[in-house]
């Protein structure tokens, strides 16, 4: 008995180091973005699961980004170490305009250091000011650096410090063919600057969509570093234990449709399927809209009319987090997708939808859309172009196929076997595959 409890105790210390060992061999590795996933934003939850993957392979992650609210939800982040931000100003900003009310003006002279930010001479943001400064003072001890856009300041940043840190970008949208869109960003939104950053970025991974359009313009030049990497979103959706009072407000006597995501009033304005659905509104299908008002543009007066529920067919039910999102699919009796007007960016939630083997209704803005060849893999599912208008016959097409199909729904297992390149396990490994490379291009460049 002694003997084994001896033999015990150096089994536990021999694990206990190894263990030890082994956390101290990971690589560290540090994402940087914008929002945080608990913000209902498709690159968001691209990074997040990219995180959670590299997390399984072996890597210490970190990810950097904007709190929207207090009580960021870390839980949801699964092991991923998470900097809300990089300093306490924007955050002590925030909740003094909350506590000072109609005096919010205040904030500036007890904050002195935040005036600098409102006059500096290129407008930056705090949030970009702030996790510059901090970048140089930590960027050393990560062994590489995954900058993410859109936006693209993650992209700026990430190339000052290029030098120390092996960089490689995330490119989920288009850069320099995108400046006239990028708000805010437009300063830096430029075919000059893309080249500029990539030129000292160890490696550039971007989707089959922004890959297109990278090597059409003057930004090939740096084609060479580029990994094509579809969108991580194949992946099995679970129910949840608790069921959304969404999916309790479906109408059994109704072919329940669901829209999740973003619209915008420049690359996808959904007028079209709003009056598709006035056409369809004495039938028994309704559309249920699971998204955020935030970021469309639209003026008062069409959020009034199609974000009130005031059209007796159509449901807007506002943002939801992300896991409920997942959930809501499961439940819907039809999918439907809108495209956007440009063919360089793909709306990824097509993939979510094909995840979810439910129907998919898709709708297409241009002939050249991107989920055309995606679409065309899909076993339940129709394509129609706003271009056929609306019609009686087009009306007619949409009722007979959410009748038909309604109820079906294709297993996970046909799904991953007609996507594998989309499994959130095969990017994962593009990743990792890059990252390792990229480090020791880094290393070898370095001696």
């Amino acid at each position: 008995m002694q003997n084994y409890g001896i033999c015990s105790c150096i089994c536990h210390f021999f694990f206990v180091s190894l263990r030890t060992f082994v956390r101290m061999t990971k690589k560290k590795i540090l994402i940087l973005q914008e929002d945080l996933f608990a913000v209902p934003d498709a690159n968001a939850k691209l990074v997040f699961r990219i995180g959670i993957q590299l997390l399984k392979i072996g890597y210490n992650v970190s990810v950097l980004g904007i709190a929207h609210n207090e009580k960021e939800q870390e839980d949801e982040y699964k092991g991923i170490h998470l900097i809300h931000e990089p300093d306490n100003m924007t955050k002590e900003m925030r909740r003094l305009k909350e506590r000072l009310g109609r005096f919010h003006w205040l904030r500036y002279i007890l904050r002195p250091r935040s005036i600098w930010y409102r006059i500096n001479n290129k407008n930056y943001t705090p949030f970009y000011l702030e996790t510059r400064s901090w970048l140089r003072k930590h960027v050393h001890e990560y062994d590489a650096l995954i900058a993410c856009c859109s936006p693209y300041y993650p992209l700026s940043l990430a190339a000052e410090v290029a030098d120390r840190v092996p960089v490689i970008y995330y490119k989920i949208d288009p850069v320099g063919s995108w400046g006239e869109k990028s708000n805010g960003d437009v300063a830096l939104s430029t075919v000059e600057n893309e080249i500029k950053w990539d030129s000292v970025a160890s490696r550039i991974i971007m989707p089959d969509v922004v890959y297109r359009d990278y090597m059409r313009l003057p930004t090939k030049v740096n084609g060479h570093k580029t990994t094509v990497a579809q969108f991580p979103n194949v992946r099995p959706i679970v129910p949840q234990q608790q069921r959304s009072k969404i999916v309790e407000s479906y109408e059994k006597d109704k072919i329940n449709l669901l829209f999740v995501g973003k619209f915008y009033a420049d690359i996808r304005h959904p007028q079209y399927l709003f009056d598709l659905m006035e056409q369809l509104r004495d039938t028994q299908i309704a559309l249920h809209i699971v998204g955020p008002l935030n970021y469309m543009g639209f003026d008062k007066a069409y959020i009034d009319r199609y974000f009130t529920n005031k059209i007796p067919n159509i449901h807007f039910h506002g943002a939801v987090p992300p896991a409920e999102a997942d959930d809501i699919l499961l439940y819907a009796d039809g999918l439907v997708h809108l495209g956007n007007s440009v063919d360089t960016a793909m709306p990824s939630k097509i993939l979510d939808y094909i995840s979810s083997g439910k129907p998919i209704l898709n709708i297409c803005k241009i002939h050249t859309c991107p989920t055309l060849p995606l679409m065309a893999r899909y076993p339940i599912g129709m394509t129609i172009f706003e271009d056929e208008g609306i019609n009686e016959l087009v009306s007619e097409r949409v009722k007979d196929f959410c009748i038909k199909n309604r109820g079906k729904q294709v297993p996970y297992n046909e799904i991953k076997k007609l996507y594998p390149e989309c499994t959130i396990e095969y990017v994962g490994n593009q990743f990792d595959e890059t990252i390792r490379a990229a480090i020791k291009e880094f290393k070898t460049n370095k001696i």
